[in-house]
């Protein structure tokens, strides 16, 4: 149980993390969300760049430690693919951990308005932005599927609430006030595990 204790704290910190380098009371237009956080990340003061930068990596290091949770409810039969779930998981959130440093040098770009060296950065950032995402996400459709065939300890319900599915809610999301948009969807992609930790936790205690 530890191990999703851990994960709880990983994404609250992740999810401190993501509003340090982007929150913005202007909130963000989904229409054209890349251009909306780039000039959030071009109005926050420099020291919350920098305070979302370091949030980054110690999340993913409470991320990764929780991950061992899903080879500690898998059915030992099983254990590889939780394994390879925890280990395809964790490599996925270190690249997202260390992604956030990209969105603090961003927002140092963008308020020096240098084109030379945002496009140069850019190239980078457009190439990364992805594994994260592709990795993490990956992982935890694997575990998803553990848990949906019943080869875990937690129902097979618990699947539709674990991440992978959660990130669908993002449409809904979309459609909240301005604000809240920024706050629930800006940082879903923590929120959503948030969720699904608090769940799991609650059910590993109660077996």
């Amino acid at each position: 149980m530890i191990y999703i204790v851990v994960g709880i704290l990983g994404s609250l910190l992740m999810f401190l993390g993501d509003m340090c380098l982007y929150y913005s009371e202007a909130g963000f237009d989904p229409k054209n969300s890349e251009e909306s956080i780039f000039e959030n990340l071009r109005q926050a003061p420099t020291r919350r760049l920098c305070n979302g930068a370091f949030l980054g990596p110690i999340a993913a290091y409470l991320y990764s430690i929780s991950y061992y949770h899903f080879v500690y409810y898998t059915l030992p039969e099983f254990s590889v693919w939780a394994w390879a779930a925890m280990l395809i998981s964790m490599l996925g959130i270190i690249i997202g951990g260390a992604f956030h440093h990209y969105f603090a040098a961003l927002g140092m770009v963008l308020k020096s308005g240098s084109e030379e060296a945002l496009e140069s950065l850019l190239k980078h950032f457009n190439f990364l932005k992805i594994w994260p995402f592709l990795l993490n996400g990956l992982g935890l459709l694997i575990w998803a599927g553990l848990i949906l065939c019943g080869k875990t300890s937690f129902p097979s319900w618990l699947a539709f609430l674990t991440p992978a599915p959660l990130m669908l809610l993002l449409i809904f999301w979309y459609r909240l006030p301005k604000r809240a948009r920024m706050i629930v969807a800006g940082g879903w992609t923590n929120l959503g595990p948030l969720t699904y930790y608090v769940l799991a936790l609650v059910l590993a205690a109660l077996s």
